[in-house]
């Protein structure tokens, strides 16, 4: 089973300074084994002309996706000679009228091909209940050490522990836990 986040995030670019944004869309995977060779897709449809467009992702794909691992899709907004984003207009809002999130790859298992998608709006009060805002998600990484946990070794060396909390899949920074968003 593959788990999107209910809410996709237009937000200062990851690890940036400078200024610029990107789409991010949080992602993970809750099967029971390894999927090889996953492929992400990001698809808009504009709302008057109901053009699709798949919009380009800073990581795509790549060669596994481990059992309860998480990652964070990216679409880089700009505006340059070769490519304008369709979320650099300021009335990106109106512009377009949904998007679409797919995953797909083989899982090593089942020996098939397997794939999960998430379908997002810009209505809040969608009944689809996934959405797109402007915001930041809260960290979900952990860090333990050693003594907290427990501990990972590898080739003769310890390392600290790195948990993902997947009850922050769906959470904003700065935003309570249970403050009901879908």
């Amino acid at each position: 089973r593959f788990i999107f986040s209910r809410i996709a995030c237009v937000t200062d670019r990851l690890g940036g300074s400078d200024g610029a944004k990107e789409l991010q869309v949080r992602f993970a995977s809750n099967r029971p084994s390894t999927v090889i060779r996953p492929e992400f897709t990001m698809t808009i449809m504009y709302r008057q002309t109901k053009r699709m467009e798949n919009l380009p992702l800073t990581n795509s794909n790549g060669i596994a996706f481990l059992r309860d691992y998480a990652l964070v899709l990216r679409h880089a907004i700009v505006d340059t000679d070769t490519y304008t984003s369709p979320f650099a207009s300021p009335n990106w809002r109106e512009e377009i009228q949904w998007l679409n999130v797919s995953v797909e790859g083989f899982d090593e298992v089942l020996a098939q091909t397997v794939c999960g998608r998430q379908h997002y709006t810009f209505d809040p009060n969608s009944r689809l209940g996934a959405t797109v805002v402007e915001g930041r998600y809260e960290d979900m990484v952990g860090v333990h050490p050693v003594s907290e946990k427990g501990l990972y070794e590898m080739r003769g060396r310890t390392y600290d522990l790195i948990t993902f909390d997947h009850s922050k899949l769906h959470t904003l920074k700065d935003e309570p836990a249970d403050s009901g968003v879908p």
